[in-house]
């Protein structure tokens, strides 16, 4: 009889050895592409017979009895009797698509009478058929992972369970919820009644003259060369972003089991790939991961791996634009100008949008009581000089005043704002605006005395509020 052997298949769990937080930033406008490359295995489809490693049965009669080198297995109830039994098939590729798996049994002899229901499940720690007893499993085998039932008659043959999805669990190392193989357990699904009932199996020790009576799974399975379907989901292909930060999602699917995952990413500034491998395959794998974008195009490829070499990969373009805010140039009149004319023929400015976005303009100026006042507004316009004409009304005409102001321009997301000062020509007493202080002047003033005229700060010389004889006389006594 052999040692205990060790386990074929590793626990598969969902953990990723090193998944990758490394990304950098890519885009172009050009079309979705899905592409995929296999490695060269032709498919055929093979059928393998393995024999068990191992097997034994327990008592619960005899919990501390050792029923490993026996010729026969049983699998009874009341009392009640469970057959262990592992092979070992990690002959059968990575990677193979298991087609199915069959485990029999050569039933020779039965007590009791009617069919039964036996069941199979998947152990969960190990074992040697020299030293199992009942007691030395307690607690070991598992009942939530049920493989498979079979009926069992009283007649003479084989007895088969299906066991396709723990062979092909283990072959491609797909996760069982916590649960390594370590072969199968057998037991009667009835255990706790009281009707003693029992079949009894040939062992893998019966004698050579009937060896072919002994244990044996058969399993078919195919070579794989279906690629993994890889698909990013978001962001769509072609799109335009203004912001550095991208997160890329998707999925990716196999029909055996994804075991290594990465992306490529390229621009004009080069290259950079990635990849690593995870601890078990999956057979459905959500993605997302962040990226930095490099100015221009970006393409980002993901790519899946299947334990046979099959490699099947997404890739977008995309397009990150820079956004630089708009240039406002060639004011006029030019900032600090002095001796401008009252008013000036025009207030203008060109601005430039570097990204050729369409642009809101608006040029303001502070008015005699400070306050920003808008003159003049330009919606969704392009590149251009953009102006307003002052009228030639007294707010405009001061002399020897300083005028304050501003060209603001944005694309939607960002903002450019250009302040401005200019000091007009002549005297602030030149309230006729001819380039003469003298009596006109100072008959002006008078003239828009009394409170029944608002505020007028072309005559209200002295700025004290008011129009009065005050700022008429200091007009004439600064008369030319």
């Amino acid at each position: 009889m052999k040692k205990n052997s060790t386990s074929y298949c590793k626990i598969l769990s969902v953990s990723i050895l090193a998944l990758f937080i490394v990304m950098y930033a890519l885009s172009s406008l050009v079309y979705l592409t899905i592409s995929a490359e296999a490695v060269d295995l032709s498919s055929r489809d093979t059928t393998e017979t393995f024999y068990p490693i191992q097997d034994a049965y327990v008592n619960e009669d005899d919990p501390d009895v050792n029923y490993g080198s026996l010729t026969y297995l049983w699998v009874t109830q009341a009392p009640n009797k469970r057959m262990y039994i592992q092979f070992d098939f990690s002959s059968i590729p990575p990677g193979s698509v298991i087609t199915s798996a069959t485990l029999q049994l050569y039933q020779y002899n039965y007590e009791g009478s009617g069919d039964r229901i036996y069941d199979i499940y998947l152990v969960n720690n190990s074992w040697n058929e020299e030293t199992i007893t009942w007691n030395s499993l307690l607690g070991t085998t598992s009942r939530d992972v049920l493989a498979s039932s079979a009926i069992v008659n009283t007649s003479e043959g084989w007895k088969t369970w299906n066991v396709t999805f723990d062979v092909n669990a283990c072959v491609n190392n797909i996760s069982l919820p916590d649960h390594p193989y370590h072969g199968w357990m057998i037991k009667d699904h009835y255990e706790e009644t009281s009707d003693y009932q029992g079949r009894q199996s040939a062992s893998k020790d019966i004698p050579p003259q009937i060896q072919n009576l002994t244990p044996k799974l058969e399993v078919i399975f195919d070579i794989d060369n279906e690629l993994p379907i890889v698909t990013i989901a978001s962001p769509e292909n072609g799109t335009i972003f203004t912001e550095p930060q991208i997160t890329v999602s998707g999925n990716a699917t196999d029909n055996v089991g994804i075991v290594e995952s990465g992306f490529t990413h390229e621009c004009s500034e080069g290259s950079s790939s990635i990849g690593g491998q995870f601890n078990n395959s999956i057979l459905y794998w959500e993605f997302e991961w962040n990226f930095t974008l490099y100015d221009g195009w970006n393409k980002i490829t993901i790519y899946a791996k299947d334990a046979a070499g099959n490699s099947g990969n997404d890739s977008i373009n995309i397009t990150y634009i820079v956004n630089l805010p708009p240039i406002i140039s060639d004011e006029n009149p030019v900032n600090d100008s002095t001796c401008v004319v009252r008013p000036p023929l025009e207030l203008n400015a060109t601005i430039e949008d570097p990204n050729g976005d369409f642009m809101d303009v608006y040029i303001k100026w502070k008015n005699h009581d400070g306050e920003w006042v808008t003159l003049e507004t330009y919606n969704g316009v392009g590149n251009g000089t953009y102006n307003f004409i002052p009228p030639t009304e007294n707010d405009w005409i001061w002399g020897n005043t300083t005028y304050v102001w501003s060209v603001n321009a944005t694309d939607g997301t960002s903002w450019t704002n250009e302040t401005y000062e200019y000091a007009t020509s002549g005297s602030r007493y030149d309230v006729s605006n001819n380039d003469l202080v003298n009596f006109q002047d100072a008959g002006l003033v008078w003239i828009h005395r009394t409170s029944e005229v608002d505020y007028d700060g072309l005559y209200d010389v002295n700025g004290d509020g008011q129009v009065n004889f005050q700022d008429a006389g200091l007009t004439w006594i600064n008369r030319d």
